[in-house]
């Protein structure tokens, strides 16, 4: 076996996740498909936005001082109108702004009596043709992630279809021969608590889950799985098999294929041993410890930039908080937390064979040995 790549801090090990996070193409979607996807290409207005001068209010487009003669109606989506002097047309928010018009009454301030309408004229309340941006104006530039007034805006300039980076396709393997997947565990066995978490992981985080496999505890079988994998899909997760035990395999599998190690092992606690290796055709693996609270560290860790870096976007931001926090001795400790009144909050059963705890947290506290205390919030809170 080659010799290992030094020990990475978590800072490192998140920069070298993401940055062997290569965009891997796009493809074109319809809008209605394309919500939390990230914009390949800018999106430049088709039209003008509005199209014309159209009205802002419910009320009466005016000519002249008043009191005016209301000559008919001008509701949204039909053909403009003339007004002359001292006439009037009743509109509606969105209305073509009649030829002629110098004011509106608002629907409040106007009082129609016998034909005839009084009240206050304002010359505010028309929105001018191309207000909002002309035709060729860049509304949305490449990376945005689509968010529904992105859509929305997107369609408002004549958009039917969006350029959106490819998700990058991801797949499980969950190594353990104790390890079952459905039922109760018998003595020694435990169920699979890691392999249900990674489709909500990857799909939140904007992957595309491929499927899983279980695969039993020794050399051959993970060899087997990760070439099963190799060329299929952009990202292999393997639960499982990270260190350096008589049964932890993940790693000589590597070695055999020829993979190249970009993190191997992160001073964090918990989720020490988790690793990133780039097989020969580009395929990257993440390890994930077994213990599931590890599991979960090392997935915020490692597959949450990684993906952010095959999405074109940036690191997950960390903000500074407090909190009532135990600080480790050396390094980085990760701390699931609540949040209550602006201060993290640790929660119960939190050691690192445990999800109790952190099913409920929303996010985790970076702390480090001087003291300091950073959030990240989970992408669901």
């Amino acid at each position: 076996m080659t010799a290992r790549r030094p020990t990475a801090s978590w800072e490192q090990a998140r920069r070298f996740a993401h940055a062997a996070g290569v965009p891997v193409g796009a493809e074109s979607v319809d809008l209605v498909d394309a919500l939390g996807r990230v914009l390949a290409g800018a999106v430049t207005a088709l039209v003008d936005l509005p199209g014309v001068d159209t009205m802002a209010m419910d009320g009466w487009a005016v000519c002249g001082a008043g009191p005016w003669a209301v000559v008919g109606a001008s509701p949204a989506g039909a053909p403009a109108v003339t007004l002359n002097e001292g006439q009037a047309v009743e509109v509606a928010t969105g209305s073509q702004s009649p030829a002629g018009a110098t004011g509106v009454v608002r629907a409040e301030d106007g009082q129609q009596r016998s034909g005839q309408l009084s009240g206050r004229s304002r010359s505010t309340d028309v929105r001018p043709r191309g207000e909002q941006c002309s035709a060729g104006q860049l509304v949305l530039p490449a990376g945005t992630v689509l968010r529904p007034p992105a859509l929305g805006l997107a369609a408002a300039v004549g958009a039917d279809r969006l350029d959106v980076l490819r998700r990058p396709r991801v797949a499980g393997v969950i190594l353990g021969d104790e390890v079952i997947n459905s039922g109760l565990p018998a003595a020694g066995q435990v169920r699979d608590a890691i392999g249900p978490q990674l489709a909500g992981w990857v799909q939140l985080l904007g992957g595309e889950i491929i499927g899983r496999c279980a695969v039993p505890d020794d050399l051959d079988s993970t060899k087997a799985a990760l070439a099963g994998w190799d060329h299929q899909v952009e990202i292999v997760i393997v639960t499982g098999g990270t260190s350096v035990g008589r049964g932890d395999h993940l790693r000589p599998a590597l070695v055999a294929h020829g993979a190249t190690a970009l993190v191997d092992g992160v001073d964090v606690r918990p989720g020490h041993p988790m690793l990133l290796y780039r097989l020969p055709s580009g395929t990257l693996v993440v390890g994930l410890p077994g213990n599931p609270l590890a599991a979960v560290v090392a997935l915020a860790t490692l597959l949450w930039p990684l993906l952010d870096g095959f999405l074109g976007r940036d690191l997950p931001a960390l903000t500074e908080r407090s909190g009532q926090l135990a600080m480790p001795s050396a390094g980085i400790a990760l701390v699931p937390c609540t949040v209550a009144d602006g201060q993290l909050i640790p929660v119960d059963h939190a050691g690192s064979a445990m999800l109790r705890g952190v099913a409920g947290a929303a996010g985790l506290a970076v702390t480090d040995a001087g003291g300091g205390v950073r959030w990240l919030a989970f992408p669901w809170s």
